[in-house]
């Protein structure tokens, strides 16, 4: 994925996060970054989604996008 947002104090983060929320309908104090917020490699934790939720929801955006449809 790729986020317009530079790496510059969390705002990239922010976008991720942001936009990590509006794919599952959360709100953005729903979704909180748990390892890699300096890092390439982010784990996010989604409060109240079941990873059976979290698989059909991506599979839903899959299927919908074209690369560089959206980014967040």
């Amino acid at each position: 994925m790729r986020i317009k947002a530079a790496p510059v104090e969390g705002e990239a983060n922010e976008a991720l996060t942001a936009f990590i929320a509006k794919t599952f309908g959360l709100t953005k104090r729903q979704v909180s970054l748990e390892h890699g917020a300096h890092g390439k490699q982010k784990t996010f934790v989604l409060a109240g989604v079941t990873p059976e939720a979290v698989e059909i929801i991506l599979r839903r955006a899959v299927e919908g996008s074209t690369p560089d449809k959206e980014r967040a």
